[in-house]
């Protein structure tokens, strides 16, 4: 259980820190003497103020020799299953996507090249995803690849709509009954608040010196016409592991305090059975100093953090640029496992006129989900 709580918290502790770059940035209104945690909270209480924007970014993730080899070993025996593993050995995951919180609607396409897209490299198999939704309903792409003209030709080129009654009808568990955007808009203010009392319960033990560091644009590599205002860095190693384990047994009540505020009620879905049994639990387990050092020890026999870095630059015109690398080690029986994760996202033309790059699929393009399960 002890170590339940601790991934819980890392994992929290993560979410919020990537959270915080939903928000909005104006140089004006910033301190030149604020701290980084203070940018961050900043940035937060804005996010209120973002009516629409474009979102772009990427994924990528490196496997160290050792991670290769073992995997191709146990695919050895298979060869559709070597052939899937050096395809995904290689691909390049990609998206961007286009809001509107006021007209209510949203695009996101997920672009995916098997193989690599690099130049020079052959792509082996390139597709793309897009999802698209408004106030009615959700639109899914079927991708056009060639499996899908062969087998499904009714499909081919096709978007299949969801709407969100239809959803709810099928699944009594389905969130929506109602537009998401309904939602979205209805709590939006609510949303940033319980998002701060978050922050604030997380960022507050974590020491400014240890894990923040407020960077200039000449430290890190920014996209062509981005300008940087501000940037903060959260960073994370085995060398201040320690102190962050530590942090995360720390803020654990305060965040229990967050989730069981009535007024958020409604956005986290935690019934008060819920909440009194996560807090007995959690105050039952009476974690000591010599539990935290068997932790860290058995945490640095599994995995060896060489670096984590989440940095978050903002600047003036309301953009913000979101750059994430991880360098790390995993361990097993002796053995090292090395693998590395880069992820970027950028946020432009915030409130600026939204262009659409696919819009909401006429009803010639869509086929229903009712039709689909038809066929």
């Amino acid at each position: 259980m002890k170590r339940l709580w601790m991934s819980f918290v890392s994992v929290l502790l993560v979410f919020s820190l990537v959270l915080t770059a939903c928000g909005n940035s104006n140089s004006a209104e910033n301190n030149a003497s604020e701290s980084a945690k203070d940018i961050l909270k900043t940035e937060m209480e804005k996010q209120a103020d973002m009516k629409s924007g474009k979102i772009s970014g990427d994924f990528d993730l490196k496997l160290g020799e050792e991670v290769i080899t073992a995997m191709m070993e146990e695919a050895a025996s298979n060869p559709q299953a070597m052939m899937i593993l050096n395809q995904m050995l290689d691909a390049d995951v990609s998206y961007r996507s286009t809001f509107d919180y006021e007209a209510n609607q949203m695009e996101f396409i997920l672009d995916v090249a098997l193989g690599g897209s690099e130049e020079g490299a052959e792509s082996t198999m390139e597709f793309s995803l897009p999802i698209m939704m408004n106030d009615e309903a959700m639109w899914i792409g079927v991708p056009d690849i060639d499996i899908i003209a062969m087998f499904a030709p009714q499909l081919y080129g096709k978007y299949i709509k969801m709407s969100y009654e239809e959803l709810a009808a099928m699944d009594d568990a389905y969130m929506y009954e109602v537009s998401p955007f309904e939602l979205l808009n209805e709590n939006r203010e609510l949303q940033t608040k319980a998002g701060i009392d978050i922050i604030n319960a997380v960022m507050g033990p974590l020491d400014e010196a240890t894990f923040f560091t407020q960077l200039k644009a000449d430290d890190m590599e920014l996209p062509d016409g981005f300008k940087a205002d501000q940037i903060v860095q959260f960073s994370l190693s085995d060398d201040n592991l320690e102190p962050f384990v530590k942090a995360m047994v720390q803020m654990v009540p305060d965040v229990l305090d967050v989730y069981s505020n009535p007024e958020y009620e409604s956005l986290f879905g935690f019934t008060e059975d819920d909440l009194e049994e996560m807090k007995s639990q959690f105050e039952s387990e009476d974690i000591t100093e010599e539990d935290i050092m068997t932790a860290l020890e058995e945490m640095k026999e599994a995995i060896q953090i060489e670096k984590f870095y989440l940095t978050q630059a903002f600047s003036e015109d309301l953009g913000q640029y979101v750059s994430m690398e991880a360098d790390i080690i995993a361990i097993d029986n002796g053995e090292q496992y090395p693998f590395a994760m880069n992820m970027t996202s950028l946020l432009s033309e915030v409130n600026e006129k939204v262009e659409y790059e696919i819009g909401i699929p006429s009803e010639e393009d869509s086929i229903s989900i009712m039709e689909l399960m038809g066929l």
